[in-house]
Parts: C-alpha cells; sequence; structure tokens
C-alpha cells in the first residue's frame, strides 16, 4: 500500500514540475527573440510560443497543439535524425545546427536551431527545449559579403594585370597620402630614379623626397584633391636625349557621398609625339623658306569642309592679308581674273573627277 502512495506521490510531483516549467517556459518566450516549443521525454508537446505556432501554420500548413507529439511535426525524411538529437537531449546532451528550409514562395529559409534539455527544481532531466532562430539575412548577407570580397580580389587582380600591361605609370593615393596602388612601370621607375622602394600604404610626399619639380606636383595634387582633373607635360634630359611627359591627376570620387577620396594618376611618354612635332614645324619652316626664296607658294583645299588655306608665300603673290583673307574657295576665285576663272574651275573638277595632276597658268 505504502508503494501505491509513493507512486501517486512521484507522478504528482512530476507532473507539478512540469507545469511550473511550462509556466516559467511561457514567461520566458514572451520577452525572447526566436521560436520555442517544450517537450517531455516521450516527445509530447507542453508549450510553445506563438512565433513557433505561425511559422509552422506558414511553412507546413500544420497547426501546432499542446499534448500532441513533436514527432508528428517533422518531416519523414528527418524523424530518424530528431529522434536521436531529442534523446541526447534527453541524456544532457546539447545539439546545435543550420537548417535550410524552403518557404511558402520557394525561398530557401535558414534556421539556427538548439535542443537543450530542460531541468526540474532538482535539475533532474524532464524533458527538452527546441529554440530556433531565422538567421536567412544575416546567412545570405554573409555570403553577399563574401562574394563581393572575392569579386573585389578578382577585380583587383584583373586590374593589376592591366595596369602592369600598360606602357605608362600609373598610381594612386587617397587623401592622407598614402599610395593605394601602381604598376610595375610606376615601381621600377621610381626604384631607378630616386632609389626608393615602393610599397602600399607608402606616404607618396616620401617617394617624392627628392624629386626636383615636388612643388609642381604638390599644386597638381591640391588641385584634383578640389574636385578638378589637372595635366601637365614634364620635361627632362637624359643621356643627351630629350624625354618628354604628359601627367595627369585625375579625383577619385565616392560614388555615394560624391566625395574626392583619392587621386589616380597616369604618366605618359610623350617624347616620340613631340619629336614629330618638332620635325614637322621643322619642315614647315623649311618650306616657308624655300617657298620664299623660289618665289613658289602652295595651296591646299578640302573637298569635305569646302575650307582652303595658302602659305605664307602664295599670300604675298596673290597680295592677300593673311588676316581678313576668307578661306573658303568662292573667296579665292575672287583673287582670279575673271576670264580665267572657268578654265581654273574646270582643271579643278578634271582632277578630283580624274584623279590627275594639273597645271595651267592664270592671271
Amino acid at each position: 500500500m505504502k508503494n501505491i502512495e509513493e507512486n501517486i506521490s512521484l507522478d504528482i510531483v512530476s507532473k507539478d514540475d512540469l507545469e511550473s516549467l511550462s509556466t516559467q517556459f511561457s514567461i520566458l518566450t514572451l520577452n525572447s527573440e526566436g521560436y520555442f516549443i517544450l517537450v517531455d521525454t516521450n516527445g509530447q508537446i507542453l508549450a510553445f510560443n506563438d512565433d513557433f505556432y505561425h511559422l509552422y501554420k506558414l511553412i507546413f500548413g500544420i497547426q501546432v497543439r499542446k499534448g500532441g507529439s513533436i514527432y508528428d511535426l517533422t518531416p519523414p525524411d528527418r524523424l530518424e535524425e530528431v529522434k536521436q538529437i531529442y534523446k541526447n537531449a534527453f541524456n544532457g546532451i546539447v545539439y546545435q545546427c543550420e537548417l535550410e528550409i524552403p518557404s511558402p514562395t520557394n525561398e530557401i529559409m535558414v534556421f539556427k536551431s538548439s535542443y537543450r534539455p530542460a531541468y526540474n527544481s532538482k535539475k533532474e532531466i524532464i524533458g527538452a527545449i527546441l529554440h530556433s532562430n531565422d538567421i536567412t539575412d544575416v546567412k545570405y548577407l554573409g555570403k553577399e559579403r563574401e562574394d563581393a570580397i572575392k569579386q573585389i580580389q578578382i577585380d583587383n587582380l584583373n586590374f593589376r594585370s592591366l595596369i602592369d600591361h600598360s606602357q605608362d605609370m600609373i598610381w594612386s593615393f587617397d587623401l592622407n597620402y598614402n599610395l593605394i596602388n601602381f604598376n610595375s612601370h610606376f615601381e621600377s621607375y621610381v626604384n631607378s630614379e630616386f632609389n626608393v622602394k615602393v610599397v602600399p600604404n607608402q606616404s607618396y610626399l616620401e617617394v617624392l623626397s627628392d624629386y626636383p619639380k615636388r612643388d609642381l606636383f604638390q599644386l597638381a595634387t591640391e588641385k584634383t584633391f578640389g574636385g578638378e582633373s589637372f595635366t601637365f607635360t614634364d620635361f627632362s634630359n637624359q643621356d643627351n636625349k630629350e624625354v618628354w611627359r604628359e601627367v595627369s591627376f585625375n579625383p577619385i570620387w565616392d560614388q555615394k557621398t560624391k566625395k574626392v577620396t583619392g587621386i589616380a594618376c597616369i604618366c605618359r611618354d610623350i617624347s616620340c609625339i613631340k619629336s614629330n612635332e618638332k620635325r614637322l614645324l621643322l619642315s614647315e619652316k623649311r618650306q616657308k623658306q624655300a617657298q620664299k626664296i623660289a618665289g613658289l607658294g602652295s595651296w591646299h583645299y578640302d573637298l569635305k569642309t569646302k575650307v582652303s588655306s595658302l602659305s605664307d608665300e602664295a599670300l604675298n603673290i596673290f597680295g592677300i592679308d593673311p588676316i581678313t583673307f576668307d578661306k573658303h574657295y568662292a573667296s579665292l576665285l575672287e583673287n582670279i581674273h575673271i576670264e580665267d576663272r572657268v578654265i581654273f574651275q574646270k582643271s579643278i573638277s578634271e582632277a578630283v573627277l580624274l584623279k590627275k595632276d594639273f597645271d595651267f597658268n592664270f592671271r
């Protein structure tokens, strides 16, 4: 008889513990974020919060109810796994995992879940608590961030490859004058000219410490920090050879703040262009001298623009003022005797159509 009374007493204690735990569970979940459910050691549902109820109804179309079995809420393909997880929780083992579940709109939702043993006042395990958090945004934001970092790394490699294959010197620096990036041509030039080995984040002013035209670079920098592009030509004489470089400073803009965050620079060797210009000027000078000595003038007519140009000696022969002369074809005809204009125009037309030279005398 005594044994029966003891058993009844134990059942009552067990029931009181579960009710007490359920009450405490309900109070706890009211002030906590996430999805909660409490089960006893048989998997019977004792309590759950509203978020858990609405989540299951939304995703699985199932209404969670007290007294039901947690295993009835489990998809068949995960049933054995979930039973083992709860069995471990009933033995005091905490289990954590991440689970991907398709939403009603076929978007993947990610939940981080923990299965923990539930204790009574005597520190005895009388059930388990499942707590889940929706980490979809964090998970995919993290993935997007990783993808963005990878893309930046790829872009940097591609950019590095691109600028290293350029024949120009390319470099950039931030508002604190620290080098951001540079290509191999810039690196080798600075090393050979100033005996400085450049590295990322190095002060750009240190690199220019021995540069004779540092003030010019400083002016270009100040202008560009103000949002203007700045270009100048640099000349030097190396081994009795003229070297011309075109240096351009361009602001780097932050797309969000619309503020200048640094400067990108390009230095291009234009010695060949300058040499050709010099030769052309010399050739033109010699041609003018030759025409003046020989008393010969030259005339050029552009068929597209209908504009004519005369050499200095041709203007002199015609007695035309170069300042007031209208360069159109009609103006040139006015300087030819009216009786010779027909043959003049005919000769030019034949030269254009038949692609042949013409030679005639006119007044």
